[in-house]
C-alpha cells in the first residue's frame, strides 16, 4: 500500500489511486472534506441528532461520488 503525501496529492491523482483499490487513498479523500462537510450542514444550525444523520448522508453521498467517478 502507497504512503499518501498529504502536500501533493491532488484529487484527481487520489482518484487515480482509489481506481486501483488504494484503501488509504480513499481514506485520505474522505477524511479531506469533512471539515467541508461539517462546516456546510453545521451554517443551518440543526439539532445535534439531525446534524449526526446529516452528516453520515453527506459521507455516504461523498463516498458514492468517489466510487462512481470516472
Amino acid at each position: 500500500m502507497l504512503i499518501i503525501n498529504k502536500h501533493l496529492e491532488n484529487d484527481y491523482e487520489l482518484l487515480y489511486l482509489i481506481d486501483n483499490n488504494n484503501e488509504e487513498a480513499l481514506a485520505f479523500l474522505m477524511e479531506k472534506y469533512d471539515n467541508l462537510i461539517y462546516k456546510t450542514i453545521n451554517k443551518y444550525k440543526f439539532p445535534k441528532n439531525e446534524f449526526d444523520d446529516l452528516f453520515q448522508e453527506a459521507k455516504l453521498v461523498l463516498f458514492k461520488a468517489i466510487k462512481t467517478f470516472d
